[in-house]
């Protein structure tokens, strides 16, 4: 079995707390190397408000030539669909060829993180997965507000290896079950 197939079983077998969790540390890996590489002037996603990454996601899904996803921050999805999208997310990083995310990657698919005690839908599900969006496809794109108007700054070196951008599809996939449509 190859490298990838292993890292892809893996991240299947993840309960969805575990991919959320997982999701979120790979978020922060992420937000960690695009800081080295940005400006300092250029606008942390993390600070965006959930309906301002709505409208830049769905910007640059439209600009792409996907229609607009009905999404909302305070949205809370079960489990099962919480899972599906953690793990859909975590497929797409597992597809660079950036050796230092898929080292990332496999450190916490070795040893996934412990479940914490607070219920899942307790957890603010779509921000979490929203910022995950946003700073992975941040490595390529540089995302503004602007006079209440989201706007995508060109594109800028991103992630080693397959360029985000080729699997856009897949971050409005995840974004399309977080929204029921999937």
């Amino acid at each position: 079995m190859n490298a990838n197939a292993e890292r892809i079983k893996r991240i299947e077998a993840l309960t969805p707390r575990q991919a959320l969790d997982t999701v979120q540390y790979m978020t922060a890996w992420l937000d960690e190397q695009r800081t080295e590489t940005i400006e300092s002037t250029t606008p942390d996603p993390q600070y965006f408000s959930g309906g301002q990454q709505i409208d830049l996601l769905n910007t640059l899904f439209q600009e792409a030539g996907y229609p607009p996803l009905p999404l909302s921050p305070a949205a809370k999805p079960d489990e099962q669909v919480t899972g599906q999208s953690a793990r859909k997310l975590l497929i797409l990083l597992s597809e660079s060829t950036d050796d230092a995310l898929l080292a990332e990657l496999d450190q916490w698919l070795a040893s996934p993180p412990k479940a914490e005690t607070k219920a899942l839908v307790e957890i603010i599900i779509v921000p979490i997965l929203l910022t995950a969006c946003i700073i992975a496809l941040g490595t390529n794109f540089g995302f503004e507000i602007k006079d209440g108007k989201a706007s995508i700054k060109g594109t800028r070196k991103g992630i080693q290896g397959k360029d985000l951008k080729g699997v856009l599809g897949g971050f409005y996939d995840v974004l399309k079950i977080l929204s029921g449509l999937g």
